[in-house]
């Protein structure tokens, strides 16, 4: 294959491919300055990897609710959780701290409610 067919088949890949719409609910702009920059900037860079159709650069969990949760571990731990149901849509749902191990119910109640909104 020449650099020309190569260059037309990603072309016509790109072409086929519609960057999903990233939305952020208002509540979520709150949670999202309530973290330190970098692991906001970190969160961002995989949700718009995400919107291309490509992976996360984090850690993932699907959870019970169809959403999905990225994951920056540490002390404390950051999270931010994202719906992907919704057509041509990523909605970012809840961005929070997490200082327990193990299942947060708070956190999953918080997601159902805001997917019930959508």
């Amino acid at each position: 294959m020449s650099e020309s067919d190569s260059d037309n088949a990603s072309t016509e890949n790109n072409q086929r491919f519609k960057a999903k719409e990233l939305r952020i609910l208002k509540q979520v702009i709150k949670e999202f300055l309530g973290i330190p920059e970098r692991h906001r900037n970190t969160f961002l860079r995989s949700l718009e990897a995400v919107r291309h159709g490509l992976d996360p650069f984090l850690k993932v969990t699907h959870l019970e609710s169809g959403a999905i949760e990225l994951k920056i571990n540490g002390s404390p731990a950051f999270r931010c959780i994202y719906y992907t149901k919704l057509a041509g849509e990523i909605v970012v749902l809840h961005v929070t701290t997490k200082t327990t191990n193990g299942h947060d119910s708070q956190i999953a109640n918080v997601v159902k409610e805001r997917i019930k909104m959508l």
